[in-house]
């Protein structure tokens, strides 16, 4: 790597890392998203927090 500032290092490196789960997102055509998961979860705290 050429950089020398650390951050960009850092970035560089989780880029590789998660190279393959972003390239999937992609290839989805971006309609993957974790919004059902947080819904839900989301829920299940109110419905705690009332109880």
């Amino acid at each position: 790597m050429r950089s020398k500032i650390d951050p960009m290092k850092d970035l560089a490196t989780t880029l590789r890392k998660k190279r393959e789960l972003l390239l999937n997102w992609f290839r989805a055509g971006g309609t993957l998203s974790s919004g059902v998961g947080e819904g839900f979860n989301n829920k299940r705290k109110r419905i705690t927090r009332k109880s």
